[in-house]
């Protein structure tokens, strides 16, 4: 069977490459540059704020910091096992978690919703599932809730 056989070939050389990379002369190994495909936008209606990333590669997990308080959303759709560490006195970690993709998992949303009033600095750390093991951070804009503010225009008078 074709699919056998290729699948055998791809057993012998992802250990022929894991013997070349222990090797202690195995000199310099290329770091792959991987694309990511990701989108935040504001979702008014649930009020709260979705990230999704995608990769061509299969994810193997994905960490996200913050240093203000964030609520994380449960999402139908994501098969991720998710482990929220809490925060610390010492660091400025108000929210660190992390989702660890099933095995095929090319495509990940999450659902976060900030506290109003509050604003700070969203970074994700993306590392899909490639050998050596390395990953890419995305710093996401100033969460600050853009239905929190007014603006009243006029022509005022004071006596």
């Amino acid at each position: 069977n074709e699919i056998e056989k290729l699948e055998q070939r791809i057993v012998s050389e992802r250990q022929r490459y894991s013997e070349i990379l222990s090797q202690e002369d195995s000199g310099a190994v290329s770091i792959p540059h991987f694309k990511i495909q990701d989108e935040f936008k504001l979702d008014k209606e649930a009020m709260c704020y979705t990230l999704i990333i995608e990769l061509m590669i299969p994810i193997d997990f994905v960490i996200l910091q913050s240093d203000v308080v964030i609520e994380l959303l449960d999402v139908e759709k994501n098969s991720a096992i998710i482990s929220i560490t809490s925060p610390d006195g010492k660091s400025r970690n108000a929210l660190l978690a992390s989702y660890r993709c099933q095995a095929s998992t090319t495509r990940i949303e999450i659902k976060i919703r900030s506290l109003e009033g509050q604003h700070g600095n969203l970074q994700a750390y993306i590392c899909p599932k490639i050998h050596p093991k390395m990953c890419q951070v995305n710093d996401y804009f100033t969460l600050e809730i853009i239905y929190s503010f007014i603006i009243v225009c006029s022509e005022f008078s004071f006596t």
